[in-house]
């Protein structure tokens, strides 16, 4: 999980499927704005910056993976994949919580808590 705050992300996915997860981690969506959808080969996702976002991809996808920005870390805020799940939200059950047996970059292994991140 990351947001930008000044870049947008567009990802463009060519085949296979993933969880798509989007929220306002600052709470600016009021309520329950947790937002899960399935996105699949053709699909095209723009993502406004501010937007905390990440995806899972339990069989693997080919993702076309766009900025708005040249990309040089500096707009990259990331944070526990795991952090600020609303489970009363749609397809929320299926984001994975334990590390057990995925494939997940050491980065995103030592990636802040959320709390951490906005606080």
């Amino acid at each position: 999980m990351h947001l930008h705050r000044t870049q947008y992300d567009v990802w463009h996915f060519v085949s296979g499927y993933a969880l798509v997860r989007t929220f306002w981690p600052d709470g600016r969506g009021g309520g329950s704005d947790d937002y899960y959808r399935w996105a699949v080969g053709g699909e095209t996702i723009a993502i406004p910056p501010g937007i905390a976002h990440g995806f899972y991809a339990p069989e693997g996808c080919t993702l076309v993976y766009a900025l708005t920005e040249e990309f040089d870390g500096s707009d990259e805020f990331g944070f526990h994949w795991s952090d600020g799940i609303d489970l009363s939200a749609k397809y929320a059950d299926e984001w994975p919580t334990d590390p057990s047996g995925l494939l997940i970059s050491e980065r995103d292994l030592r990636a802040p808590r959320l709390a951490e991140f906005v606080g």
